[in-house]
């Protein structure tokens, strides 16, 4: 729409342009009189030559000032007529005259009837079939009570879904042992004392009231006692030990298992124990009880024996004076990495069998056959609606049982984080149930379901990697409860097309792409899947080609400025092998275009992989490095790719349970710089996690991220 206004004979070389749009209700004059309140105003300045009359701009566009502020598909106003006003006004905000005493103002008046809702549920026709893909004719399409524009997702009635994939006792062993139930100690000074046997000393802060230490002056080094143990089970085990120390000390101590001394230095970890070597930082010359962690021993089975003593190897082992008395309370051998033992631990014992469960028996009283473990069962509360399964009487540690509880849930907005809590009971026949411990703090799992986006948070397992919720009894280290145990399970919500990527994915990160249609299942590109406090890229289709050497990828929508950097993500391929189906798995970086990028190439040969690093130039794929491995990556197993580039420099390295392998170490200069994606090809179960870009100056440029990158093929 364009109108130009003509001026006449004018008695001000300054004049006002008033351009407003308003709505109103029926007919009213187009004089400037009527009082409206307008939708918006724009005023402009022309001048005018008083020797020509003639204006600075001739014409005014509206068009140009209309079309960006207001466009008829979305007046919030609705339907309804609708007019455009102008004047020319001086700078008292007069209308001007003209010399026929008419004034200088112009307006249309135009209806709109092109926001039309058939169904008067506050979205137009043309939003419902262009953008929401709802029935237009449709009040309430999915029947829930809730109107299309305020559902959660229109198309269907929402249902949470929760189920359990294992439940079981908990599998960690907890020996303890008193310190003055040594199997053999010395004491070596230059006094009295000498070659005995070391001391028990009482003590009401010690556990059982009684502690041991050498019988001495603290004078002597090579003070030695020792405790001997049976390992029922080989493994990694954590050593603790409660000891009394002062504000000044910091013993010369070592710890050995077998005669070999072990000690893992964790001074910058500042967790529970970190304050190894007995130097607890006390405060007052009374001192403390505190428990010490002194690091892991990799224990076989059979025979062995944990020795303690003060020693001087050249310069200290240890910081600290070397005369100080080793007063030892109480000690923890336990596969539990979570355990950090508090108070005086578990008092009285003098086990000696590591690697079996002494402190949590479940009670012999179930419903199984012969009573002889735990019967378990869940109840879980899904939005404030209860479901309880039943015993699961397999009288085992080990439930492997399936057990769903589906929940109807509001759909309205404002409703979308969904409190769930879950609850493990064992049931006990002749006395009332036992809730057992599955939570990281109390005894009830606490979580959040979000419907927009099908990710939860609260008291997972922070260490889950295979896609599964996981609750964990031991993580709170409570290793007094006599019922810690663990759930694995999984959470979903049902949608329209059955992809899994929820109505509010595909409509707002996806933005309608084709094929993001929330009516249409989607089969092609990746998922973007939620676990726990983080999100997981799953790549379900099958996409790909030996002959064009192309996948599908997944390209992270910025860092197109991005030149040197170190690029790390967690990969996994789970697909089975297939004798005609090389799946790929990677990555791909300094990224220009779709025809212009760096590309690393994980490849299955049966029993053999190959490595590519290789870069597309105009459209044609070149070799930059390649080298073969012995084992296959197509293993269910999590990898750490990382690349390090700087400038011309290309390092590629596969990072698995912390050892780092370096697969390339090679320059070209093709890219400078450029985005980053994720890649597979003719792989239908791969997925991504942790991605993680710094810089050089080690500043973090992209931490997770993809959930709302691009997708190209």
């Amino acid at each position: 729409m364009r109108k130009k206004i003509l001026i006449g004979s004018v008695v001000s070389v300054l004049m006002l342009i008033l351009l407003s749009f308003t709505s109103i209700v029926g007919y009213r004059s187009v004089t400037s009189d009527v009082k409206i309140s307008p939708l918006f105003t724009i005023r402009t300045q022309r001048t005018i030559d008083e020797d020509t009359g003639k204006v600075s701009c001739e014409q005014l566009g509206l068009d140009t000032i209309f079309n960006g502020l207001v466009n008829t598909w979305n007046l919030s106003h609705g339907n309804g007529t609708y007019r455009v006003y102008v004047a020319l006004r001086d700078p008292d905000d007069n209308v001007l005259i003209n010399d026929d005493s008419t004034k200088m103002e112009a307006a249309f008046n135009f209806t709109v009837s092109f926001v039309l809702d058939s169904d008067d549920d506050g979205w137009s026709d043309y939003l419902e079939t262009t953008c929401y893909y709802t029935d237009p004719k449709k009040y309430d399409q999915d029947g829930d009570g809730v109107p299309d524009k305020d559902d959660i997702d229109p198309l269907i009635d929402l249902k949470v879904t929760f189920t359990s994939k294992r439940i079981y006792a908990s599998e960690y062993t907890y020996t303890w042992r008193e310190g003055e139930s040594w199997d053999w100690s010395n004491t070596n000074t230059d006094g009295p004392g000498n070659g005995t046997d070391w001391i028990f000393n009482s003590s009401s802060e010690a556990s059982n009231g009684t502690y041991t230490r050498q019988n001495d002056s603290k004078v002597g080094l090579h003070d030695i006692a020792m405790w001997n143990f049976t390992v029922n089970k080989a493994g990694l085990y954590y050593i603790w030990m409660r000891c009394h120390r002062y504000n000044h000390s910091c013993s010369n101590v070592r710890l050995l298992w077998n005669n070999e001394s072990f000690f893992e230095k964790r001074w910058e970890d500042g967790g529970p124990g970190y304050e190894t070597c007995w130097y607890q930082n006390t405060t007052g010359d009374g001192g403390e009880w505190k428990w010490s962690w002194y690091g892991i021993v990799d224990m076989d089975v059979g025979a062995g024996t944990l020795k303690i003593e003060n020693v001087k190897e050249g310069e200290f082992v240890r910081p600290g004076d070397e005369k100080d008395w080793m007063e030892v309370d109480n000690i923890l051998i336990t596969d539990d990495p979570y355990c950090h033992p508090s108070n005086k631990g578990v008092e009285g014992s003098e086990d000696d069998t590591i690697g079996y469960n002494t402190v949590i028996s479940w009670d012999n009283e179930g419903e199984g056959p012969g009573g002889s473990g735990p019967d378990f069962y869940l109840k879980t509360t899904i939005a404030g609606t209860i479901n309880i399964s039943d015993v699961f009487e397999v009288d085992e540690d080990n439930v492997l049982d399936d057990w769903s509880a589906v929940v109807d849930v509001s759909d309205e907005k404002g409703n979308e984080n969904v409190p769930i809590t879950i609850e493990l009971w064992e049931n006990d026949t002749n006395t009332s149930d036992t809730q057992c411990d599955i939570s990281l703090s109390g005894k009830t799992c606490e979580i959040t379901y979000n419907l927009e986006n099908a990710t939860w948070w609260g008291e997972d397992h922070v260490l889950d990697t295979d896609f599964m919720g996981r609750t964990c009894g031991e993580v709170d280290g409570v290793w007094s409860s006599a019922s810690d145990a663990n759930v694995i399970f999984a959470i979903n919500q049902n949608d329209k097309d059955y992809d899994g990527i929820t109505y509010w994915q595909e409509l707002n990160i996806y933005e309608n792409k084709d094929p993001f249609n929330p009516n249409v299942t989607n089969d092609r590109y990746a998922l973007i899947v939620g676990a726990g406090a983080s999100c997981k890229v799953h790549q379900i289709s099958n996409i790909g080609s030996d002959i064009s050497e192309k996948g599908t990828y997944l390209l992270y929508d910025k860092g197109s400025t991005w030149d040197d950097y170190t690029f790390e993500v967690d990969v996994k391929s789970s697909e089975s092998y297939k004798d005609d189906d090389k799946e790929e798995i990677g990555v791909i970086f300094r990224y220009q275009d779709q025809d212009n990028y760096y590309i690393v190439r994980w490849k299955n040969y049966g029993m053999r992989d190959w490595i590519y690093l290789q870069k597309r130039v105009d459209g044609n794929l070149e070799k930059v490095a390649v080298r073969e491995r012995k084992r296959s990556v197509l293993t269910p197993t999590w990898y750490t790719l990382q690349i390090v580039l700087d400038t011309t420099s290309i390092k590629v390295s596969i990072i698995k349970d912390w050892y780092k392998r370096e697969v390339f170490d090679c320059q070209d200069s093709e890219f400078d710089d450029g985005q980053i994606g994720l890649y597979c090809s003719k792989n239908e179960d791969a997925w991504f996690d942790d991605v993680l870009v710094v810089d050089k100056d080690s500043d973090t440029l992209l931490e997770e991220g993809f959930d709302y990158g691009k997708f190209f093929d």
